[in-house]
């Protein structure tokens, strides 16, 4: 049985009720491993959302999706497509591919990870970045600081990755005030 079929399993046997991967285990006959794995996989869907550590229950579009018997596949959907361009060796690429790995990180970690010596401005240029991808939905500034070095510290303010675009990172206009993801070729408005 594939991770899809895993999927659609969780999805129209979850209802409205919270659920922990111990029951879930018990009704589908799946592994723990396998039920994680399915859930994971909804989550990124936004049809799926951990309560608290190890019980899930449906979001709205989980329940919408679950009303309309949608069964879901493993494999890409719909046409293959090739980037639109090779990966570039940039700041902010490796800065994505940072943000991708930890999920959940300050801008000093990803300048720790991201930066060859070479940039100018490095830190400036990540938190214009940074802001843009909040203003889209694709980060979100947490509400609690990471602490700082300094007894006199604010501490450095933490971001989390809430949507995760695909291996080339997305392109910031200023001027027109939007986001290119160039995965899809969609532009994202901020």
């Amino acid at each position: 049985m594939s991770g899809g079929a895993h999927q659609t399993m969780l999805l129209h046997h979850l209802g409205d009720t919270c659920k922990t991967i111990k029951v879930l285990s018990g009704d589908l006959g799946l592994g723990r491993r396998q039920i994680s794995n399915a859930a994971t996989a909804l989550i990124r869907k936004d049809y799926l959302e951990r309560v608290e550590l190890g019980c899930f229950q449906l979001t709205a579009a989980g329940q919408a999706a679950a009303k309309r018997g949608e069964q879901i596949t493993s494999g890409p959907n719909g046409e293959h497509k090739s980037p639109r361009c090779a990966m570039p060796d940039t700041l902010r690429q490796r800065a994505w591919n940072a943000i991708r790995i930890q999920r959940r990180f300050t801008i000093q970690d990803i300048l720790t990870a991201a930066t060859n010596g070479a940039e100018a401005n490095a830190a400036n240029n990540l938190q214009r970045y940074f802001k843009a991808l909040c203003k889209a939905g694709v980060l979100r500034r947490l509400p609690k600081r990471q602490a700082g070095s300094a007894p006199t510290s604010n501490g450095f303010a933490q971001y989390a990755l809430v949507r995760d675009l695909g291996h080339v990172a997305p392109s910031y206009r200023a001027k027109a005030g939007s986001l290119i993801d160039h995965n899809t070729g969609k532009e994202i408005t901020t």
